[in-house]
């Protein structure tokens, strides 16, 4: 159930200097002919260097030899973003290039500067567990570098930072699979890492700790559970911060025995980071939820949707079909919201028991429903059900196809990256007429090294929205086949010259 950090491959500060040193390559390789034991070189062997020290210095055994490699890649960034500059000022590269590689190298610079300075504290750390030393050390101490390019004093703890779970305090049916969201809001603090305990009791059989529309981007490992202890763990950060409400994970879990009362919690163990640069543990407020198991049939409104079946997934449909079963008499409120603490008021809504949501924009939709019986005074438990919508397609950021002599052999090979609201499921390469390709990531090596035929990268979103950029095929005088006949043709033709003039030769001085 766990993710450990085995080898430097595991730290995503390594696999962003990789990433950059791929996109690197793929650019210079445009860069004039004459920079290629100037800009082109340097450029290359700096961004190889940031990766290779960050690999040297995991090896280390001692923390002064570790902080001393990952400096070393700290300047070769440095270095890195200077010639970046003079590329641009000679016009070798575009805007949006430049952009991509200054973006680039700042996340690259922000873990870096997170795991020097994490390296050197984890030797007398008192405050968080092994877990929250290590996201340190890996991604989160993202503070410095930000607040050295924008210098703003950043405010100290507002209040305390609130988590809490959705549904909270509910009802819920026997034998039914639950989702507990686990939620954070911070109340005006901007926070950077997370490491929180959840206690579940013996009422809930969990199913599964999941990271889905999490706010964190960088996990030290996987969401986990353990039965013996009753916790799962979550434990992850969030570069450049986070400030508001959102989501941390989610519990899935059952229980088969109407009439009790499941809880779940959080542990006192529980640290949420200010991202204030000292890694300050924000004052919490823990809010335990209960929900009472009742038998199927009663009590609760069974909501569904036969247009958005799964909550948990995205579609690209804004159309929403939503169904209940109705009593006779009875009357219902509800309400279309963001907002997942967001209840219906006392008012009657219409119409009842299957409506239709039209044309709602992009995001993340709650429909809230209750009940009141007739002769009733007091009204049903909420329910809800969670609704998401992407209907548009991914924006490449960039996708070309290049070779360079000191890469993959020399053969040609996509580089492309792409951004989406929701997320990038999987890109898909498409050369001629041959089937799609599924790739989870680049670079991807041609199977069509002549380039005869276009080539398709396609960014496919979560909710199947999908983007092509087309590269056409090189004109038949560009393709290496034809250079290589056409240099054969030469070198045969100046052979069938030179034996020409050589006979011509030999015949005069024998004709003498």
């Amino acid at each position: 159930m766990k993710s450990e950090i085995k080898s430097f491959r595991d730290l995503i500060v390594w696999q962003k200097s990789s990433n950059l040193a791929t996109l690197i390559y793929g650019i210079t390789n445009d860069f004039p002919k004459s920079e290629m034991y100037g800009l082109t070189s340097q450029m290359r062997r700096a961004v190889v260097s940031v990766s290779s020290n960050i690999a040297e210095g995991f090896k280390r055994n001692s923390r002064k030899e570790k902080v001393q490699f990952y400096t070393m890649a700290y300047g070769s960034l440095s270095e890195l973003e200077s010639q970046i500059d003079i590329s641009k000022n000679l016009h070798y590269l575009l805007e949006s290039q430049y952009q991509t590689i200054i973006e680039a190298i700042n996340e690259a610079s922000r873990l870096l500067d997170g795991i020097i300075r994490a390296t050197n504290r984890t030797h007398n750390d008192r405050f968080f567990s092994p877990a929250i030393s290590v996201l340190l050390a890996v991604a989160i101490s993202v503070f410095y570098i930000q607040y050295s390019i924008f210098p703003t004093a950043p405010a100290g703890a507002v209040s305390s930072v609130r988590l809490f779970f959705i549904p909270e305090n509910s009802e819920v049916v026997a034998g039914d699979i639950i989702k507990s969201d686990i939620w954070v809001d911070t109340q005006g603090n901007t926070i950077n890492a997370v490491d929180i305990s959840v206690s579940y009791d013996s009422m809930v059989e969990l199913l599964s700790a999941e990271k889905n529309d999490s706010i964190l981007n960088l996990w030290v490992e996987e969401p986990s559970f353990s039965d013996t202890t009753r916790r799962a763990k979550f434990t992850g950060g969030r570069t450049g911060g986070f400030e508001g409400r959102g989501i941390i994970g989610q519990l899935y879990w059952r229980n088969e025995n109407a009439g009790g009362k499941a809880t779940l919690g959080f542990d006192e163990s529980s640290v949420v980071l200010l991202n204030d640069g000292l890694g300050t543990p924000a004052e919490l407020e823990r809010r335990q939820s209960d929900y009472n198991i009742l038998a199927k049939g009663e009590g609760l409104l069974n909501l569904s949707s036969a247009s958005h079946p799964d909550e948990n997934k995205w579609y690209n449909q804004p159309f929403v079909r939503l169904s209940w079963p109705t009593i006779e008499g009875a009357i219902y409120s509800y309400l279309v919201t963001r907002d997942p603490a967001q209840l219906p008021d006392d008012t009657l809504d219409e119409p009842v028991g299957n409506i239709k949501l039209s044309d709602l924009t992009d995001g993340v939709y709650y429909f809230k429903l209750k009940q009141k019986k007739l002769g009733e005074e007091g009204w049903s438990s909420v329910v809800s059900r969670q609704i998401k919508i992407d209907k548009t397609p991914p924006e490449f950021i960039e996708a070309k196809i290049s070779r360079d002599s000191e890469l993959v052999q020399n053969k040609y090979f996509a580089s492309f990256a792409a951004n989406d609201k929701a997320s990038i499921a999987r890109y898909e390469i498409i050369e001629g007429d041959s089937a799609p390709e599924p790739i989870l990531q680049p670079p991807f090596i041609l199977k069509n090294q002549d380039r005869s035929v276009a080539v398709t990268i396609r960014a496919i979103d979560a909710a199947g929205n999908y983007k092509d950029i087309i590269i056409p095929a090189l004109t038949w005088w560009q393709r290496p086949s034809i250079i290589l006949y056409v240099k054969i043709g030469l070198i045969v033709g100046l052979a069938l010259i030179a034996a020409v003039i050589i006979i011509v030769i030999i015949r005069r001085k024998k004709s003498i």
